[in-house]
């Protein structure tokens, strides 16, 4: 399985308890240089784990609804805007300098959208076609 599609597969994830989400935990624990630890981690539940995904020197920022929505300039009456299209859960962007710019993930948790944005950050480290 490619990292892109894990990362599509992990932004997508609302029910963490399905061997879906079991066989993609170890899917993912597969990608870890070694030692690796006998039982795997849990990058979809753990904020710890997931952050062990995340490729050295990357910066990021997280965002949560409550930061969003706070994030939205106030009424003339001093409320928040608050909008439907406005991101579920939590997502994760990059920011600093390259080959890391504009990676970005957005997931049910905090937990998924590091994880989801992890494995898109490493997509970037990964060689291309001719280099």
């Amino acid at each position: 399985m490619d990292l892109l599609r894990m990362a599509e597969q992990v932004e997508s994830t609302t029910d963490i308890g399905t061997q879906e989400a079991v066989d993609l935990i170890n899917a993912i624990h597969t990608l870890l240089p070694e030692p690796k630890c006998v039982q795997p981690p849990n990058y979809l539940t753990s904020l710890d784990a997931a952050m062990t995904l995340v490729p050295e020197g990357m910066q990021l920022a997280i965002y949560t609804n409550f930061v969003l929505t706070r994030g939205f300039p106030q009424e003339p009456d001093g409320s928040w805007i608050i909008t439907d299209d406005m991101p579920k859960g939590c997502w994760v962007r990059s920011y600093g300098d390259e080959p890391f710019r504009n990676v970005r993930a957005e997931a049910l948790t905090t937990a998924l959208a590091i994880a989801a944005f992890a494995l898109k950050a490493r997509v970037t480290q990964e060689p291309r076609d001719g280099e």
